[in-house]
């Protein structure tokens, strides 16, 4: 008991030091943890293959070491950086789910991560910028980011149109299949336009057409005759 209220004597004595102190440690435990540049990862190399053509696909592979696992929540942007800034603004890539560090603690080379390059994008030399943000602890956010060497996009060929394509409709086909009743997509019901029924009328009877009757003056002969009977000449009237 003499202990007890010896510790209790204590520290009601020096409470105030002590809530300085603790609030002093918590301070500066958080400006250490806002402040501290944890080595969350460090992305070493990103590869770009070659052969990258406007509307088709580019592949790359990052190489990678991180002292984080699974659990740290994270969000990986990609971008393409034009060499010519006055071509066009930097364009963020999207379209792939793969996040490649998504892995445990440890170093690595990524499988091929495929991502689309938009057809509107123009031809030109680019950049691969790879940005990754982890969360500690929902709180502190560190970015990682990494850009690879400039990289030249073509204007794309036929065979590349034409394999775009064929992706596009193995694609439409596999939504088809996935759902119950695709034919309702394929086939388009025209509806029947309702039938117009015309009251029937009597034909009016039309009046026959007469011919205008044009009359004719009577024509008269007018002779001349000698002593001897014998018409000399006639004049009609």
């Amino acid at each position: 008991m003499k202990i007890l209220r010896a510790v209790i004597n204590f520290l009601w004595k020096h409470l105030a030091t002590i809530l300085s102190a603790t609030v002093i440690i918590a301070i500066a435990s958080l400006v250490l943890f806002f402040t501290f540049p944890f080595d969350v990862a460090k992305f070493k190399n990103v590869n770009v293959n070659d052969g990258v053509q406007v509307g088709g696909v580019l592949e790359y592979t990052n190489e990678y070491c991180q002292n984080v696992g699974k659990g740290v929540p994270r969000e990986i942007e990609r971008f393409l950086i034009p060499k010519d800034k006055t071509l066009i603004n930097p364009v963020e890539l999207s379209g792939n789910p793969t996040d490649e560090t998504l892995q445990d603690a440890g170093c690595r080379t990524s499988d091929p991560i495929k991502l689309p390059i938009d057809s509107s994008i123009p031809p030109g030399k680019y950049k691969l910028l790879v940005k990754v943000k982890y969360y500690l602890f929902n709180m502190r956010k560190i970015t990682v980011q990494v850009e690879s060497e400039y990289f030249q996009i073509t204007k794309p060929d036929f065979a590349n149109q034409l394999f775009t394509l064929n992706q596009k409709i193995d694609e439409l086909n596999g939504e088809l299949k996935s759902r119950k009743n695709p034919t309702v997509v394929n086939t388009i019901s025209i509806p029947t336009p309702p039938t117009v029924q015309v009251p029937f009328r009597e034909p009016t009877p039309v009046d026959p057409v007469v011919a205008p009757q044009v009359q004719t003056n009577p024509i008269t002969e007018t002779c001349t005759i000698n002593l001897l009977g014998i018409k000399l000449f006639c004049r009609q009237e």
